[in-house]
């Protein structure tokens, strides 16, 4: 297996990074593979037609689409495509979700959730509880500072008791992020659902009755998933932010799907309850659920020296290896992720955190350390030493779109609530206050396999400029 990335090869797959321009706006969204591209034109072209029917042609396309189900659930290492619902966002699969847990909540049920990507999970779970009578009380985990000199340097790893005094007899629903779009932590899942269970399980009602739905929107397109290893029940990503077409997948544990409602036509049930169609209503889209498959075929070609020969059709990738061999690649492939994100990730930090940048008001959001981290790296700037004063994160950035050769953002990202909660942050600052914007937020460079050291170099350049004039 390969023993580093190639990242020429990765970048070779991608042709709208021959322009030149770096992108590190990616956990917004990744650019799209040109394989992903031709998938969905393919099926456009030559299977487009209704599922489901009898006809030849009606059984390719449904084949196809069913392929891409196979293609996600080896992804999330579920146990077959049987267990993979497609939509056209993870935030309204989990609105799909969430309506179908719905009616087995019990009145005294409580949820515990993290308000990262809140359109998301939050969002859907919040409108949930609110739609009972009385509401069902939710409850937030929050990060911490892990920082004796700067307090927006929080961490959810570093608050795991926090999490688990939340836990009561009556804690029906945990949902968890993978990994914040803002702070970049990649959360220990393995430890932290173990701990959760293990905490549910000293309670009253043990822990059968309990549903972990985790986030991976900002997880995926930098770390191996594992569904079965996690021990979770529902898990959910967006294609369109692992190199794919703009589409997303949601696992669901066979034995959760078997006990949630259906949100589809009534006629479904009970024919199809243990199914995933239960939360497609409308079906997915066809030719972008296909087109996903060809990201399973990508990450599996990483992991070999010889990329070319391995960058076959998924179609072909399935019937010829076993899922061991698929997953073993998939792993192979998120350490070489890991190595290589680390090379970004390092003179960032390192430019970012330096005393240079501290007298200059600069403050990392998250980990200021590159452990149990992805190269999303937000920061923001405050007054500073010898009369600096703090900058709007929007200004930052506009002066960085002047070169017109680097793309990274402003704003809260749609994780309102931990901006919000961070110091010194408002809703709505008053004059003169000194209080920041929610909505001005913090700066954020998101990176991934495919950018380089020296496009590193070149936002570390641009960020120097603006930050010491």
């Amino acid at each position: 297996m390969a023993s580093t990335l190639d990242v020429q090869f990765a970048r070779s797959q991608f042709p709208i990074l021959d322009s030149g321009y770096v992108y590190a706006d990616n956990a917004g969204g990744s650019q799209a593979l040109i394989t992903v591209a031709d998938a969905a034109r393919d099926y456009l072209l030559y299977s487009n037609v209704q599922l489901g029917a009898s006809y030849p042609a009606s059984q390719r396309a449904t084949g196809r689409v069913d392929h891409g189900a196979d293609a996600a659930s080896v992804i999330f290492n579920a146990t077959s495509g049987d267990e993979v619902a497609f939509g056209p966002s993870s935030t309204q699969l989990l609105a799909n979700l969430a309506k179908a847990i719905g009616p087995h909540l019990r009145g005294d049920d409580e949820i515990i959730i993290t308000k990262e990507h809140e359109c998301d999970k939050c969002w859907a779970l919040e409108t949930l509880a609110a739609s009972r009578t009385p509401p069902l009380p939710i409850y937030t985990w929050s990060p911490s500072s892990s920082s004796n000199t700067n307090p927006y340097a929080v961490t959810y790893n570093s608050s795991l008791p926090a999490l688990l005094a939340l836990i009561t007899p009556r804690t029906r629903i945990v949902a968890l992020s993978g990994c914040s779009n803002i702070l970049g932590e990649l959360v220990d899942l393995e430890s932290v659902v173990k701990a959760v269970r293990a905490r549910k399980r000293e309670m009253e009602r043990g822990a059968d009755g309990l549903w972990v739905i985790v986030d991976l929107v900002a997880f995926a397109p930098h770390r191996c998933i594992d569904v079965r290893k996690w021990d979770v029940d529902f898990a959910v990503f967006s294609f369109y932010k692992l190199y794919g077409p703009h589409t997303a997948a949601l696992y669901t544990r066979s034995a959760a799907l078997s006990s949630i409602s259906s949100v589809a036509h009534h006629f479904h049930s009970p024919q199809y309850d243990g199914l995933p169609v239960k939360l497609q209503p409308g079906g997915p889209g066809y030719e972008l659920t296909f087109a996903a498959s060809a990201v399973l075929s990508y990450l599996f070609a990483l992991s070999f020296p010889s990329k070319d020969a391995c960058l076959i059709s998924s179609e072909k990738l399935l019937k010829t290896k076993s899922t061991s061999e698929l997953r073993k690649a998939l792993e192979h492939t998120s350490a070489l992720f890991e190595a290589h994100e680390l090379t970004l990730m390092e003179p960032l930090l390192t430019f970012l955190t330096s005393p240079r940048m501290y007298t200059c008001g600069v403050r990392v959001v998250g980990s200021e350390t590159c452990v149990l981290r992805a190269p999303t790296v937000s920061f923001l700037v405050v007054d500073g030493n010898g009369g600096k004063k703090s900058m709007l994160s929007r200004d930052i950035v506009e002066q960085v779109d002047q070169l017109g050769t680097i793309g990274i953002r402003w704003g809260h990202f749609y994780a309102y609530t931990l901006v919000s909660t961070l110091p010194n942050f408002s809703p709505n600052p008053s004059p003169n206050s000194g209080q920041r914007s929610v909505d001005d937020g913090i700066v954020r460079i998101s990176l991934v396999h495919y950018n380089t050291v020296e496009e590193v170099q070149r936002i570390i350049q641009a960020l120097d400029n603006v930050l010491t004039k």
